[in-house]
This record gives C-alpha cells, structure tokens and sequence, in this order.
C-alpha cells in the first residue's frame, strides 16, 4: 500500500497536473408524462387491415382530444407496419392467411393528476396493448446547471486533497470533459390488471453529471 501510495507522489511531481473524476446528482419532479398504446387489428387483405386501424386510432384520438383537452401537437405517431400474417405446417410451405396493421400512438399529458384516469380510459378503449409511462422533466437546464457545479465541487475537492497529501497546490484547470445523464422511472402496464383506475407515482427525476477534470500544480 506504501509503496502504491509513493508512486502515485512520484507521478504527480512529474506530470504537474492532478485528474479527477467529480460527479454530482440532483433531483426534481417531473412535469410531463408520455404514455404510449398500440392499436391493432388483423383481416384477410392489406386495405382492410388498414381501414379498420385507422377507424379505431381516429376514434380513440377524437375520445382523447375531446375528454382530456389533449391538443393535437401533444399527439406522435412513434409506430406504424404493415405484416403478412402466415400459416405454418409441417413440411408445408407457409401459408399467407391475411395482413396486421400496428400502430401505436405516444400521448404528451401535461397535468400529472390525469394519468391514472387516461390510462382507465385507454384500457377501456378499443386499445390492444398500453405501453411504458415515461414521467419527464420539460426544463431540466437548471437541474443540469446545479449537478454540473455539484460536480465540479466534487472534482476540485478531490484534487485539494491529492495535493495536500503531495505536497503540491491547486493552480489552473488544465482540461475538463463532462458528461450527463436524466434518469427516471418509466413504467410498464399491463392491461389484464387494470381492474380500476390505477395509482400511478411518478418520483422524481434525477440528472447526473460527470466531470473528468485534469488540474495544473504548483
């Protein structure tokens, strides 16, 4: 351990420049969720597959729009195919039965206190499948700022202390890269549970930042 700990004395004195690794964490509550569900259908040829999808997006979307004052900028299409569907036998060649359509629609709600009521409503939709909510933060600048500085305190108190036990001072930062990360719990559903309006706790979001800073000596 001595002889670890001398090296590293040794290596300071050579280079004149300490790198440390700083990182800092802060959290916030969310602000936005985004849910997203699928709508699919299956039918012998590719144009009824479609007709009958599009028919029951549209209406699920006007259900939304109208009950939950969703405005139409809040709605994405994240997913759309068109797929043969087959018979397989054996030592037969695959058989085409008929066409599915998927399309699967993300939602952008605003108000937190609505989630659990939408999700009641989709779930009583014409909807095949509810997919993850994910909970987010709309500005999360300021939150980035704060584990930014959280993490630059981090990197410099470090470097203090490897300099005090070098015998050396802090100077000027010499280099510094960073990196960070938002990170919150998105949530799956299953549909064949939703029996009642489900609780939903969102948490909070939490943005981490990483700073590798290399530091000048004296």
């Amino acid at each position: 351990m001595l002889k670890t700990f001398a090296l590293i004395l040794l290596s300071l004195q050579i280079n004149a420049e300490i790198s440390v690794v700083g990182k800092g964490t802060v959290s916030g509550a969310p602000d936005t969720a985004k849910i997203s569900f699928k709508v699919i259908t299956k039918e012998a040829d590719a144009k009824k597959a479609q007709e009958k999808n599009t028919l029951k997006m549209n209406k699920v979307i006007k259900n939304i729009k109208s009950k939950f004052s969703i405005e139409q900028s809040n709605l994405q299409t994240s997913q759309y195919s068109l797929t043969p569907r087959y018979k397989y036998q054996q030592n037969q060649a695959p058989e085409l039965i008929g066409m599915e359509v998927l399309s699967e629609l993300t939602v952008r709600l605003d108000d937190l206190s609505k989630v659990s009521e939408l999700i009641n409503f989709l779930a009583s939709s014409e909807v095949s499948e509810i997919g993850t909510i994910n909970f987010q933060i709309k500005d999360s600048s300021l939150l980035e700022k704060e584990a930014l500085r959280l993490a630059f305190k981090d990197a410099k108190e470090k470097a203090e202390t490897l300099a005090k036990q070098a015998k050396l001072s802090i100077n000027t930062v010499k280099s510094i890269t960073e990196s960070t990360a938002i990170s919150g719990g998105p949530m799956p559903l299953r549909m064949e549970k939703m029996m009642a309006s489900p609780t939903i706790e969102s948490g909070d979001i939490s943005v981490s930042a990483t700073l590798n800073v290399a530091f000048k000596t004296d």
